[in-house]
């Protein structure tokens, strides 16, 4: 899905998603919201250098925290996440005491295990559910159970 499915577009569009996530029977549902490529919050989502933004969902993500059960863990994923950028994201969608996590991309197991999504980028987007469970399993497996519970960027 888009964050674009998430909000109401400029031309007075409802998307669907934007309908139900506006009930409470259907916001109690909602446990988890995983961000990939949390980056672009800041990237496509802010007006910048006096230009409008590119994807003006991307920073209205608040919005939808500030309207979801505090309960509501979030996660936030990016290989590119430079200090400034992390702080937009800090406010934007993480809460507080989130747990940190950086490592490097230099990583051989990590490679090893996702190889098929780095050297072939069109198995994604045909298996892109079967692939982030397999990728959500393998994080599950390496990282601190203690962690696992809390709210993770990475």
């Amino acid at each position: 899905m888009t964050v674009e499915q998430l909000f109401k577009s400029r031309e007075g569009h409802l998307p669907r998603l934007y309908l139900l996530l506006r009930h409470h029977h259907f916001q109690r549902h909602i446990t988890r919201i995983n961000v990939d490529e949390v980056h672009n919050i800041y990237t496509a989502g802010l007006s910048l250098y006096g230009l409008d933004a590119f994807r003006p969902a991307w920073g209205r993500l608040d919005e939808l925290k500030a309207i979801l059960p505090k309960d509501t863990r979030w996660s936030g994923f990016s290989a590119t996440i430079p200090p400034h950028i992390l702080k937009v994201a800090e406010k934007k969608v993480m809460r507080p005491g989130y747990e940190y996590i950086h490592t490097t991309s230099n990583r051989p197991m990590l490679l090893r295990e996702n190889r098929h999504s780095f050297l072939c980028p069109y198995r994604l987007l045909g298996h892109r559910t079967r692939w982030f469970r397999a990728k959500s399993k393998f994080l599950r497996e390496r990282v601190a159970p203690n962690i696992t519970q809390r709210i993770l960027l990475w």
